[in-house]
């Protein structure tokens, strides 16, 4: 029966300060927390490609802030050019990896087969490695565009006009 009452009493507490989360956050951001999950859903179970579901979330954050639209434009501006270098830096390595694993692989030829299977798998473990490392490279730049990105937005809502 105690265990019970506990849980009820977590239950209430986190349906409280949900509540005071939803009631405090302006709606502006509440709209925008919306694109988020339909960009979410977009990306895992729409057939369409990233850059679409990305352009989709990307159209339905500005009104959100009604006549502080412009704001979350520059916002998203700001985003898009925060998040370039990065991802062309990310891009360049995945495309030297590919590169090294092919010259790589061209060394495999004219061997037995086991021996050239071997060589062609390690090949390839070499290359998924290197993609590992260049996508771990991203990592950092992308989230400070994230947050800064998350953080501009808090400005425009902040604004009032919403």
């Amino acid at each position: 029966m105690r265990t019970v009452r506990v849980a009820v009493v977590f239950t209430i507490l986190a349906l409280a300060t949900r509540g005071a989360t939803a009631a405090s956050t302006p709606a502006a951001l509440l709209c925008v927390r919306q694109a988020q999950t339909d960009l979410k859903a977009c990306q895992t179970l729409a057939r369409q490609t990233v850059d679409q579901c990305s352009l989709t979330y990307f159209a339905a954050v500005p009104p959100c802030f009604g006549a502080n639209a412009p704001c979350a434009s520059d916002c998203i501006t700001t985003q898009t050019g925060c998040e370039t270098d990065p991802k062309d830096r990310q891009t360049a390595c995945a495309a030297t990896c590919d590169q090294r694993a092919k010259n790589f692989q061209s060394t495999c030829k004219g061997r037995p087969t086991n021996a050239a299977q071997a060589c062609s798998l390690a090949a390839k473990v070499k290359s998924l490695k290197c993609k590992q490392k260049c996508a771990r490279a991203a990592v950092v730049p992308l989230e400070r565009c994230g947050l800064d990105f998350k953080s501009c937005l808090t400005r425009c809502a902040s604004l009032g006009g919403s």
